[in-house]
C-alpha cells in the first residue's frame, strides 16, 4: 500500500513483511521505519508530510511522526484487523 503527500514530494509504503518505507520523491531515497512485524494492509500521510498512520493485519494502528521518523502513538482495538484508514487531519 501507499499514500503520497504531493505538495511535500514524500511517499509512505507499507509491505506484507510489516516494513513501512519513507520516500522522498525528489531524491529517490527511502528511509525504513520499524514498528509492525506483520503485514501492513493500509498507510495514510498528511498532506504536510508530517504525520502519518498506518495499519496492519494484526490489529495495530500506529502514528508516526515523519521528521524524527519514529513511532509516536501505538493503538490496539478490540478489532481483529485493519483493513483500511480513512484520516481526517485536524492541524488546528
Amino acid at each position: 500500500c501507499v499514500d503520497v503527500a504531493w505538495g511535500e514530494r514524500k511517499a509512505l509504503s507499507g509491505s506484507t513483511d510489516g516494513g513501512i518505507m519513507l520516500w522522498d520523491l525528489d531524491a529517490c531515497t527511502r528511509v525504513p521505519m520499524q514498528g509492525h512485524v506483520v503485514w501492513i494492509s493500509d498507510v495514510k500521510v498528511d498532506s504536510d508530510a508530517r504525520y502519518a498512520v498506518s495499519g496492519s493485519i494484526d490489529g495495530m494502528l500506529r502514528v508516526w511522526d515523519l521528521r524524527s521518523q519514529s513511532c509516536v502513538r501505538t493503538m490496539q482495538g478490540k478489532w481483529s484487523d485493519v483493513k483500511c484508514i480513512a484520516v481526517h487531519w485536524d492541524t488546528g
